[in-house]
């Protein structure tokens, strides 16, 4: 909503011949707009004109909603605020714009030059790509027609999409993995040279002194963020979903924070894993083309769970279980965005290609995984005990996590303090127990081999005396400390995810289970069934947690094994543990689509059920306005 005049910007008084806007055309200007903005101007509707002297610009809005307020000068880039209401603000660029959360990426139109009003240009949007509009006639036919994207359309820019974000994450891998190479193997053996470790002041003190001064150096970062006000913080999961429900996408200003705030804590030793970061990053990106390309909603969401996906299977290499983990994360029970799951899972395998090819890795998981002994029914049976056992762990670490992040909440802790303490914390965690530090998915082969393999970064023993192999006391220690490191490391507000933490933790209770059971439960099923168990029941992911169970895998000792004998329990496990922690969910922003799903307490449910029962037809029809999409 912009009243403007008709004078070169920087006029100081009024055009004499007045601006005059009809109600029919203020309402045809914001035809197709998402129901969020739609909804802050429906209170407010004009009267057929406005009337303009020479000092002032009146208005007379014919709505009993608005509380008069005293009339104001009329609306320029230095004015004062407007008098409409409090959900209509001035921007920084001159114009009214609606209540989002980035007043840089205002709802309306751009404003135009010299302050003129601009008629609604008729025909197709115009991309404001520069290698699109420039493309050959027969090029722009096939990606872009200057309207909504087609299916195929659609498809093919999730692929180039993916070419991209393959590009980006490899980019990431390699700075991360450099930053971590440095600090814990070099510099480590600089130090070490130098004579400062003794009997009195033993290696493992390493862990919280790096931890401490790292922690420092990314709460400078979340500070500098924090004082921006169009971005307040780098970018999180729980932002990552309200986004993608409300506007479709994640803005491009949470790239650069992101990455090097994620780098940093992570080069730390916090326990929060990379996958949020890059989640974050290839969505804003993806988000930013679909913009670019002037699409609706329905489309953008599209191409940024795309991005998203194709992200998370370039870091892990998982094609398959990367997309589908991707669309469920947004609900609290299976997919509902079911109209991505094409151009994700494409996406997702052309990212895969693109890494791989750069990092001339394997395609296929990197664990080896313990034989699997002939499966039975008894083994269904397990599936249920692990899925009860992972639903206890479950609950544990999402009231631990709350605990530590409502201690900041109520403290009001400064960023920088909050850094501070949340890498000393982490460091001591370190100490008394190495195999707490880092996200796990380094450490993973440890904890599948009973600790054959040794730790990637550890730089001595911690004050826990670990037996090798590790037994099943020590895998409960292990999974005590870990679930206080993330807690710890989300609470002091690192950006990060929880999904290679989760299936450590998994991984290391399933040992414990079969190890003290005698082998009751077989390690390897029990270890499957657990990881599978606990992180969906935190991040509500069924599906797409199973097949990343599966996908991880790159073999195991005998290798006519056959892994996929497994997946029933697996998914008895799953469900079980779904349906145990349905009441405690971790992500409060996780909830169904609210564009095409009719609510549970949707009054139109009621009358459905009588008019069924009475044989009629349905109160809620397919032609019913509210199953149609929002495009």
């Amino acid at each position: 909503l912009r009243l403007r005049n008709r004078q070169p910007r920087g006029s100081s008084r009024a055009s004499e011949s007045g601006l005059k806007i009809s109600s029919e055309r203020l309402l045809h200007k914001f035809d197709g707009r998402t129901s969020r903005e739609q909804s802050l101007f429906e209170f407010a509707r004009p009267s057929a004109s406005f009337s303009d002297s020479s000092d002032s610009v009146e208005a007379d809005f014919e709505s009993a909603a608005i509380v008069e307020q005293p009339q104001e000068p009329p609306v320029r880039s230095e004015g004062p605020a407007s008098p409409v209401g409090s959900a209509i603000f001035r921007g920084g660029n001159g114009m009214i714009q609606a209540d989002s959360d980035n007043p840089r990426e205002p709802l309306l139109d751009k404003p135009h030059s010299h302050g003129s009003y601009k008629k609604k240009r008729k025909g197709p949007s115009k991309c404001n790509l520069f290698w699109v509009r420039r493309a050959p006639k027969f090029l722009k036919y096939i990606f872009y027609s200057g309207k909504e994207l087609t299916s195929v359309q659609t498809h093919l820019w999730a692929c180039i999409i993916g070419i991209i974000v393959g590009v980006v994450v490899v980019a990431y891998e390699k700075a991360l993995h450099g930053g971590v190479f440095v600090i814990w193997h070099l510099l480590f053996l600089k130090v070490q040279e130098t004579g400062i470790f003794s009997e009195r002041f033993p290696a493992y003190n390493y862990n919280w002194m790096v931890a401490t001064v790292l922690g420092i150096l990314t709460g400078v970062c979340l500070k500098i963020v924090s004082k921006i006000e169009w971005l307040k913080t780098p970018g999180n999961i729980s932002d990552l979903i309200e986004k993608v429900h409300t506007r479709g996408y994640l803005s491009l200003n949470h790239f650069v924070p992101m990455f090097v705030t994620s780098v940093i804590s992570i080069t730390s030793g916090g326990s929060a894993g990379p996958e949020a970061a890059v989640m974050v990053i290839t969505g804003s990106i993806a988000g930013y083309i679909a913009r670019q390309l002037m699409q609706s909603r329905f489309t953008t969401r599209i191409l940024t769970l795309s991005g998203m996906a194709g992200g998370l299977a370039a870091l892990f290499g998982l094609p398959v279980g990367g997309a589908l983990f991707v669309l469920e994360v947004p609900h609290r029970m299976g997919l509902q965005f079911y109209e991505a799951l094409g151009p994700s899972i494409l996406c997702t395998l052309v990212s895969v290609v693109v890494a791989k090819s750069i990092t001339q890795a394997d395609l296929g998981g990197e664990y080896v995984f313990p034989d699997i002994p002939t499966q039975t029914w008894f083994n269904l049976f397990q599936g249920i005990l692990s899925g009860v056992i992972g639903g206890i762990a479950a609950t544990i670490f999402i009231f631990v996590a709350r605990g530590f992040k409502y201690i900041k909440k109520v403290t009001n802790l400064d960023p920088l303090l909050a850094g501070l303490i949340g890498g000393a914390l982490v460091g001591a965690l370190g100490v008394i127990c190495p195999y707490s530090m880092f996200p796990g998915e380094n450490e993973m082969q440890t904890m599948l081999d009973r600790g054959h393999t040794n730790l990637p970064y550890a730089v001595a023993p911690g004050l826990i005396p670990m037996h090798y192999p590790l037994t099943g006391l020590d895998y409960v220690t292990i999974v005590m400390v870990k679930i206080l490191a993330i807690g710890v490391t989300l609470g002091a507000g690192y950006p990060g995810g929880i999904i290679f933490p989760l299936f450590y933790t998994g991984a290391a209770l399933g040992q414990a289970a079969s190890l003290l059971t005698n082998g009751l439960l077989p390690g390897t099923v029990s270890m499957m069934t657990m990881m599978a168990a606990v992180e969906s029941a935190v991040t509500r992911a069924p599906i797409g947690s199973c097949i990343i169970v599966l996908q991880i895998q790159k073999g195991f000792v005998k290798a006519s094994t056959d892994y996929m004998a497994v997946f029933p329990s697996l998914c008895i496990g799953v469900w079980v543990c779904m349906f145990l922690t349905q009441g405690i969910p971790f992500y409060d922003e996780q909830r169904d689509r609210d564009d095409v799903v009719i609510h549970r307490n949707d009054p139109r449910l009621e009358q459905d059920h009588k008019d069924s029962s009475n044989g009629d037809h349905p109160a809620v029809s397919a032609a019913d306005h509210s199953f149609v999409p929002h495009v």
